[in-house]
């Protein structure tokens, strides 16, 4: 595979190297013709001459001049007509190569209308050109198309799980205000409560779906300040030790004191997400732990749960995913949690991950940068 540069030379020296082997050809051909010509034309008289040597008579030299005139006319037009020739020929052949070297741009013409027309998954093959840059190109452009039909197929997955996600609450709400309505259920402050449970997980729904879209256009605002990992974990455990106890576990702490650049805010919206996932999905005792390791500041939830089916790891990230479809659901879950988790993580320039928990159960944490996020 040779640069863009290279092969336009080598264009340039086939065309050239066509034309000029062209008129030599035609010239020498023409030589031939012009020897057998002027022997046609010149009288015995002449020839013998010629033959003989010495000095020509003046009536041999008059006929060699008239022919010479005759014949300089010709080459004059055979040389003008084997140029035009060699021209043409060099001008095909560089066509020829050059058509050659420009189809896969064609290619790439056919499938940018290909996208265009909606069949996302059109590709141009990528490899078979002579040109680096030809190459290079098809190989962004491969790419940008691959970015796009996964955006597009993220775009559809998430309006059909968003609308699956809403209908639940708002179905709940609808049924219970239409009995209330009708008499079936009395209007009682008892009656509103599961009400309000929906309508606050509607709103959970909506600050999780803002806060991915925000992370997404790299626009999620952070308030870095020096903080204490461990202290931010503490606050996190204390408000949510209640729900821990109704489930009758124990939630323990493992803290090192670990400081990072950070917002507080956010890394605690992310830890009380793991929780909620343990209570959701695990199995008690909890553990929760800060440490650094390696240059990188962890926090994470350690529970005693079945954790991920084998081959799903790389999925437990991805929005309204779940290991188990129903059980998510039933609980109310609403499939971003995890999310949320790493948007938070990589908004700071570090990564949220999951690991099987030696001895059985799950780890779900989130990886830091002790200096903070970079720029």
């Amino acid at each position: 595979m040779k640069p863009l540069r290279a092969q336009l030379a080598r264009l340039a020296a086939v065309a050239g190297l066509a034309t000029t082997l062209t008129v030599i050809a035609g010239l020498w051909l023409s030589a031939m013709l012009l020897e057998s010509y002027s022997n046609r034309q010149l009288s015995p008289t002449a020839i013998a001459a010629l033959e003989k040597g010495g000095e020509l008579p003046p009536a041999v030299e008059a006929e060699l001049r008239e022919v010479e005139k005759k014949l300089e006319s010709i080459v004059l037009v055979e040389v003008l007509v084997w140029g035009l020739v060699g021209l043409a020929v060099g001008g095909l052949v560089g066509w020829r190569y050059a058509r050659r070297l420009v189809a896969p741009l064609a290619e790439l013409a056919r499938t940018a209308r290909q996208l265009r027309h909606g069949e996302l998954g059109a590709r141009v093959p990528a490899g078979t050109t002579q040109v680096r840059e030809f190459d290079e190109f098809i190989s962004d452009f491969n790419r940008m198309a691959q970015a796009l039909q996964a955006a597009e197929r993220e775009r559809q997955g998430s309006s059909a799980a968003i609308a699956h996600e809403l209908r639940t609450p708002l179905t709940v709400l609808h049924g219970r205000l239409s009995g209330m309505q009708d008499g079936v259920f009395p209007l009682s402050r008892e009656g509103l409560q599961p009400l309000l449970a929906q309508t606050e997980l509607l709103s959970r729904i909506v600050d999780d779906l803002r806060l991915l879209t925000l992370a997404n256009a790299r626009r999620l605002a952070l308030d870095l300040s020096l903080i204490g990992l461990a202290d931010q974990a503490r606050t996190v455990v204390a408000a949510m030790r209640s729900l821990v106890d109704a489930r009758g576990w124990v939630i323990v702490c493992e803290l090192e004191p670990v400081m990072v650049q950070a917002d507080g805010a956010r890394l605690r919206q992310a830890l009380q997400a793991l929780i909620d996932n343990a209570l959701r999905y695990g199995q008690g005792p909890l553990t929760v732990q800060t440490r650094l390791a390696d240059g990188m500041a962890t926090l994470c939830v350690l529970d005693r749960g079945p954790g991920l089916p084998p081959g799903s790891e790389a999925h437990a990230f991805d929005r309204y995913w779940r290991a188990d479809d129903s059980r998510g659901r039933e609980g109310g879950g609403s499939g971003l949690g995890l999310s949320v988790v790493q948007a938070i993580a990589q908004a700071h320039g570090g990564s949220a991950f999951y690991a099987p928990r030696e001895g059985g159960g799950a780890v779900f944490g989130l990886a830091l940068p002790v200096g903070g996020p970079p720029g």
